[in-house]
């Protein structure tokens, strides 16, 4: 049995600021080059770790032209949603949005939490599951990236959640691989960490993130990596490995660096300002929904408060309220 999987592909009509190519163009010969990898790999299943979309309702013709190489997969997608796929980092808007949609449609298969797929082929069983994004997933408890349940030979878990082999800066949201050493999953395979990191390999158990499919940002790590799938062969063993798109050009050819600059100047004044916020005391999230949750939690809020609200935030974000 053989999996493709990639992640972050950020589906969109029009190019970001920052890239020197034509973006959807870009894409498209990524994604039809991993169509052809497919069929020439003899994939039995295709995962994707979620951001399919870079927003939750794209252009209908901007799917189309994408949809259509989906479709030349010819092989079942199973997929995870991520904050980009929804509105308001909210799961419950999925079926209101092109992710959702596409799995009416039978052209991908989302994977909900505490839903297991079982697969079976040449006698080896292989259990699926999958962890979409949401808000508390990197509470720091790593809950959402454990699998309790193993009923299969390999079990293998999708996350969309900000893992990482290092520890970031004070107040950022993330859960270190560490956290998820109590996984029954053989394989966990993670996304929206765009710069991925090296293969954990913690006994039989594998940690992978290979990347973004996509460049969005101008972030020196962006320069300096090449988008790749990875590659999972289940014959008797666990065989893994990545492979770099051919079609993938380097970063320097595709990023402007003056643009980089800039960043890093603006990130610059963010951070300063961040030093003043935490030197005056005041400790908040700086989005809506960072907000809500630290209300709720310093006003002793009930649960149906709290969701009320963000389910609110949901709705407006969907009706282009803010």
């Amino acid at each position: 049995m053989k999996f493709l999987f990639f992640t972050d592909s950020h589906i969109r009509g029009n190019s970001p600021v920052n890239r020197k190519d034509n973006f959807p163009d870009t894409l498209e010969m990524k994604l039809s080059e991993i169509s052809d990898m497919v069929r020439q790999e003899g994939i039995d299943y295709v995962l994707c770790g979620g951001d399919l979309f870079d927003s939750p309702m794209p252009a209908i013709p901007v799917v189309t032209r994408y949809m259509n190489i989906l479709r030349r997969m010819n092989a079942p997608i199973y997929a995870v949603a991520g904050n980009h796929d929804m509105y308001g980092h909210n799961p419950e808007t999925l079926a209101r949005t092109m992710m959702g949609f596409l799995d009416s449609l039978g052209i991908i298969n989302l994977i909900r939490p505490g839903q297991r797929i079982m697969l079976d082929k040449d006698g080896i069983r292989v259990q699926l599951t999958g962890q979409e994004f949401n808000y508390n997933l990197d509470d720091g408890t790593g809950e959402g990236y454990i699998v309790r349940e193993k009923d299969a030979d390999v079990a293998i878990h999708m996350v969309h959640g900000f893992l990482t082999d290092v520890r970031l800066f004070e107040g950022a949201r993330y859960t270190t691989v560490d956290r998820v050493s109590g996984t029954k999953a053989d394989i966990t395979l993670a996304g929206h960490n765009h710069a991925g990191f090296k293969d954990v390999i913690d006994g039989r158990k594998y940690i992978i993130n290979p990347g973004g499919l996509a460049r969005v940002t101008n972030h020196l790590s962006e320069i300096q990596r090449m988008p790749q799938v990875v590659i999972i062969e289940l014959y008797g063993n666990i065989s893994i490995r990545k492979e770099r798109l051919r079609t993938a050009k380097k970063g320097e050819d595709v990023l402007d660096r003056s643009v980089l600059e800039a960043t890093r100047l603006h990130r610059e004044r963010l951070e300063e300002f961040a030093r003043e916020i935490r030197s005056s005391g005041i400790n908040r999230a700086i989005n809506i929904t960072g907000i809500i949750n630290e209300i709720a939690k310093n006003e002793d809020l009930d649960s149906e408060v709290k969701d009320e609200a963000l389910r609110r935030i949901a709705i407006a974000q969907e009706n282009g309220g803010y």
